[in-house]
């Protein structure tokens, strides 16, 4: 690929994500409380965020597989888009909790088909020793978009009614979908590989340093899936606005954004394993910290520290993916990366929700908190396997 192929696709990439994650980031904070207001109890709304993972995970393996020995990554990310388009309009209509549930259920299928491709897209472009830069310079609109979406979110609402959220989702992946149709170029850096040319599964998740990545990002998941749940729940009941929830779920996600490449850098150049280690550890502690607060501003300051956290950790996390999926199955291996955050998500709003009924909410984040913190530990042998990113296998 040449150095104009790369910057078009990787510009063009890196919008696309932006808008889509941005057009996720307006509704994912408001659906608690739309779900309850269509009768939803706690344990509902954790179906309703784990039904998006389930599918997701459900699917990635034939979508990833399929684009290794294909190389069709943009026909996945267009139907993917066009199909984001459509389900915002389908919020809209939905009266009930199992249509919202049936909703997030293909939003998942949804998923599967735009961002880990997307991000397997980016890794392979990526030259050699940078993957780390150019992963955290991508996961910035990631991030961001996600983080701008609250703020955005929160806005609306307050000023023109529930639906246009859903409105305003459906109008970014419009605008990404006519971006990848007319300006992405399908990536022909490898050729098509057959059945047997691509690492099976299994051999992929037999190396330790894989094992290490997911555990990471499943925890890394039960955080952000907690977090997103719950936290706006919490923080409705200590008296925070629409607007106000937003922008603390933005300023987190925000931050996460804008220190990727910096961070994305220093995995380039120095150990991996302790960028990840202490990413994790610290964003796992601050959900203890989220019960012990009745105040709004002290509150802010928590989700900016975990936000801290997960920033720390996740480029380091992902230039090793991208380093071992290089070897010869990069979709395969995003496909896995994001099916490991599959699982957090599915089991973070079912554990948390159902412990929340059961307990109450507070209970509910000091749980997360014991789960996330006892899987940072258990990274510490899988990752050191790579030697602080000079091996992956």
């Amino acid at each position: 690929m040449s150095d104009r192929q790369r910057t078009v696709s990787f510009t063009v990439l890196f919008i696309v994500v932006f808008l889509d994650m941005l057009g996720l980031g307006i509704i994912i904070p408001l659906l608690p409380a739309y779900a309850t207001g269509l009768g939803a109890t706690g344990l509902w709304v954790g179906i309703i965020f784990a039904g998006h993972s389930l599918t997701r995970l459900m699917v990635l393996p034939l979508i990833g597989r399929s684009s290794d020995r294909r190389g069709r990554k943009k026909a996945f990310i267009t139907v993917g888009i066009f199909l984001y388009v459509l389900l915002a309009l389908g919020y809209v209509a939905a009266t009930s909790v199992y249509a919202l549930t049936l909703i997030r259920l293909i939003q998942g299928i949804a998923s599967a088909m735009i961002f880990p491709i997307a991000m397997a897209y980016v890794g392979e472009m990526s030259p050699k020793d940078r993957e780390g830069r150019y992963m955290g310079t991508f996961n910035v609109g990631l991030f961001v978009g996600m983080g701008c979406g609250p703020v955005l979110g929160g806005v609306l609402k307050d000023m023109f009614g529930m639906a246009s959220v859903f409105y305003a989702m459906a109008l970014l992946s419009a605008v990404s979908l006519v971006l990848v149709v007319f300006l992405l170029p399908e990536q022909k850096t490898r050729s098509r590989r057959k059945i047997g040319d691509v690492i099976s599964y299994g051999a992929l998740i037999r190396k330790r340093p894989v094992q290490g990545i997911l555990i990471y990002r499943i925890v890394n998941a039960l955080i952000r899936g907690g977090t997103m749940s719950f936290l706006p729940l919490y923080a409705a009941g200590i008296g925070a606005s629409a607007s106000e929830i937003g922008l603390l779920l933005s300023t987190n996600t925000i931050l996460v954004g804008v220190l990727q490449r910096p961070f994305g850098r220093l995995a380039d150049r120095y150990s991996k394993l302790f960028l990840i280690l202490c990413g994790s550890m610290l964003a796992s502690l601050t959900l203890f910290l989220v019960p012990c607060t009745t105040h709004y501003p002290v509150l802010f300051l928590i989700a900016t520290v975990m936000g801290l956290g997960s920033a720390m950790s996740m480029p380091a996390a992902t230039a090793v993916a991208v380093r071992i999926g290089k070897k010869g199955a990069i979709g395969s291996t995003m496909g896995l990366f994001t099916m490991a955050m599959s699982v957090g998500m599915i089991v973070a709003p079912m554990i948390a929700g159902g412990v929340m009924d059961y307990r109450g909410i507070a209970a509910a984040f000091y749980c997360m908190g014991i789960l996330c913190t006892l899987g940072t530990v258990m990274i510490y042998l899988p990752i050191r396997a790579y030697r602080n990113g000079k091996q992956a296998s």
